[in-house]
């Protein structure tokens, strides 16, 4: 037997993992099969399985109403956005619950006889990268669409369309792009 004839061959794939809904996680294993001398000496199969990740979490969302001047604002813990998107599919699992229990609060409190007469003015960011002004058209675009998502979402969960009104409000000044991909929420009577 030569050198040549005796060749170690080891064949392996990967994992992959899909998130479905926030709940199911399904994955995928991998293979590995351990050749020597075209002989498999080792072999381990594929696995497949799902997990359930229940979003239950009864951990409380601190909104509450406060004046800022003359504008009556909720203050909520922030929407987080996905990069460049109007969208917040692209978050981890913990920013996608966190963004739709705000979500879920602020509707109830809409919906609250408190607030029921109040209409709803969504004001939404974008962060600036460049700082230049050919940047501006293209961020109030983005923030303009991440209002409207926002008011979609509140529709959704029974907020009369009538009542709300979405505004795009570019860049504000900040070094924390997590902060300036958020909205905000005035009350207006």
């Amino acid at each position: 037997v030569t050198a040549k004839q005796l060749r170690p061959y080891i064949e392996t794939g990967l994992q992959f993992q899909f998130y479905y809904d926030e709940k199911w996680n399904f994955f995928v294993g991998y293979d590995a099969n351990f050749s020597f001398n075209k002989e498999v000496i080792l072999t381990h199969g594929i696995s497949l399985g799902f997990k359930f990740y229940p979003l239950q979490d009864n951990s409380p969302v601190n909104v509450g109403v406060t004046k800022d001047g003359d504008k009556i604002k909720i203050d909520v813990p922030a929407i987080i956005f996905d990069p460049n998107l109007n969208t917040f599919d692209d978050q981890p699992i913990a920013i996608k619950r966190q963004n739709k229990k705000v979500l879920d609060t602020v509707a109830k409190l809409l919906k609250d006889s408190t607030y029921s007469s109040y209409n709803v003015t969504i004001e939404a960011y974008a962060n600036a990268v460049l700082g230049t002004e050919e940047e501006v058209p293209v961020l109030l675009k983005l923030s303009q669409g991440r209002a409207d998502t926002v008011k979609e979402e509140l529709i959704d969960r029974g907020i009369s369309a009538s009542r709300l009104n979405a505004v795009g409000k570019g860049a504000r000044n900040s070094s924390d792009a997590a902060s300036n991909r958020r909205a905000e929420f005035i009350l207006e009577k």
